[in-house]
């Protein structure tokens, strides 16, 4: 009878052990909750709560809120808060639960706000991309499968184990962050700062500064190397990103970019692809039904409509007046008819023909000008198109 009892005890166990790795993230929240709050204050009685002098502490928290107003976007689960500890150790951490502590000791050798926004994005990508919650669930799943280990021997649980938060808590502080969710926390802090008007290359900069502490000083306040990868490394992978980034913004987000899209919605008739080129539309001053009834548009597509079937149609893109913002692009449709010659040549060393072709010059069908303006999202559409 007491092993038909063990067993279903531990079979219930099993049960939940399997339930507590498939609960809905508001659940696992809330225990993310009280281990955040746990670590909070651990961290308050250890270090305690600096107020910054006013200068710092407006300019500290003005970046950190136009980044986490950014942030919170990617997580509106979250409302994060940001903590400075009173040390000269030089770290960052994100505990959970929107909660970040920004060690005084880092903020003092960081140079500019570049610096100061890589190191808050690093941390607010913790939270965005669950990291804490990661943590939980595996450290949960080791955790209930030492009670079950423990049940098996002896029939009971173990009641002699440490209150699970308080256990829980401590594990994730030794345990840190994986150095997968280091990397992905890195690759947030790129295009957080980006989007919030910071330059990205302040990533690198902050890896700079903490690869040139690290050979010099007092290397016992460096606590940031304990938890975190190899600077050598992160200042590689981020001088990757960070100039992929500013190539595809030259590539993506130019009057020409847009102007090309614009063009292209054009000659196939792609309503969607207008109308995704406007800044009425980002701004939710037209929708498409509206757009779609503009009498200047409708002329000029049924105007290209009537020469696709009368030639073959190309287009050239060139960007006449640009200045601090905005931009009036020119937009030739161009026909592309062509006369083929054959031209036979007979090489020296084989008997071999080789066929040319040659094209007549391109004609200029219809040219558009159109007016842009550079946003938030990239380079919109303001007036246009106008035939001239």
């Amino acid at each position: 009878m007491r092993n038909v009892k063990k067993k279903w005890l531990i079979f219930s166990l099993l049960i939940i052990f399997l339930l507590l790795n498939s609960l809905s993230a508001s659940a696992v929240s809330d225990l993310e909750k009280e281990v955040a709050k746990n670590n909070l204050e651990k961290y308050s009685k250890e270090y305690g709560w600096l107020e910054l002098k006013p200068k710092i502490q407006k300019r500290v928290y003005k970046v950190f809120d136009s980044l986490a107003v950014n942030a919170e976007k990617d997580a509106s689960d979250l409302d994060f808060k940001l903590y400075i500890a009173d040390t000269k150790k030089i770290n960052a951490v994100y505990l959970g639960n929107g909660y970040l502590v920004l060690y005084k000791g880092l903020i003092d050798d960081l140079e500019n706000n570049n610096q100061l926004a890589a190191v808050l994005a690093h941390e607010l990508g913790h939270g965005v991309n669950d990291d804490i919650q990661d943590s939980i669930d595996l450290i949960q799943g080791i955790k209930l499968g030492t009670v079950l280990i423990d049940l098996a021997k002896d029939g009971k649980v173990n009641q002699k184990k440490p209150d699970f938060i308080t256990a829980l808590s401590m594990q994730l502080l030794q345990k840190g962050y994986s150095r997968k969710q280091e990397r992905e926390a890195d690759k947030y802090s790129v295009f957080l700062t980006k989007e919030s008007g910071y330059n990205p290359q302040g990533t690198i900069g902050l890896m700079k500064v903490l690869q040139k502490k690290s050979t010099g000083g007092n290397s016992k306040l460096l606590e940031i190397f304990s938890d975190h990868p190899n600077t050598d490394n992160r200042i590689d992978y981020l001088s990757n990103l960070v100039n992929k980034i500013e190539s595809a913004e030259k590539l993506y987000y130019s009057p020409i970019s847009t102007a090309r899209r614009l063009t292209k919605g054009l000659l196939t008739d792609d309503i969607n692809m207008m109308y995704s080129t406007y800044s009425q539309r980002v701004q939710n001053k037209i929708s498409l039904d509206e757009f779609k009834r503009r009498k200047d548009l409708q002329k000029i597509r049924k105007r290209i409509s009537k020469m696709k079937k009368e030639y073959k149609i190309g287009y050239s893109i060139e960007i006449r007046n640009q200045v601090e913002g905005t931009a009036r692009v020119a937009i030739s449709y161009l026909n592309t008819n062509v006369k083929k010659v054959e031209i036979k040549e007979l090489k020296k060393d084989e008997n071999e023909i080789k066929k040319k072709m040659k094209f007549d010059d391109n004609k200029i069908i219809i040219s558009l000008a159109i007016d842009l303006i550079k946003e938030r999202y990239g380079w919109k559409v303001i007036k246009g198109p106008v035939i001239y």
